[in-house]
């Protein structure tokens, strides 16, 4: 077993950086999107994913890594918010929060999802 060194402590990113990491939220959300739709496609054919691909997919989303990466964005979006001068800044951030919340609600779909999945296995 190997130990884990502690996270760095985040860099938080200038205002300028907002553009930058709204387009990388808005394709996570894609990719999110697109997982789900295929774990859905295939829960209607029971047995077609072995266990150990379902629990990759689950491994995927529900890492601590991930947790706390999804956290770190938050806060990043609420001192962004708290910085906003423009209206198009303003703008910006309340896009960039409403995509995390709908990145966050998706997860937690594709997680119920593959749940539902394992528990029709036993």
């Amino acid at each position: 077993m190997t130990a884990q060194l502690p996270s760095p402590p985040p860099r938080w990113r200038p205002i300028s950086q907002l553009p930058t990491v709204v387009v990388l939220i808005d394709y996570l959300r894609e990719l999110t999107a697109t997982q789900y739709e295929l774990l859905h496609l295939i829960s209607q054919q029971p047995y077609t994913l072995d266990a150990a691909t379902v629990e990759h997919a689950v491994a995927l989303y529900k890492t601590p890594r991930q947790q706390a990466l999804m956290e770190r964005y938050a806060e990043q979006a609420r001192r962004w918010e708290a910085r906003a001068r423009t209206p198009e800044q303003r703008r910006a951030v309340e896009q960039l929060i409403g995509s995390l919340e709908r990145l966050q609600e998706e997860i937690a779909a594709i997680l119920a999802l593959a749940d539902d999945m394992q528990n029709e296995r036993h």
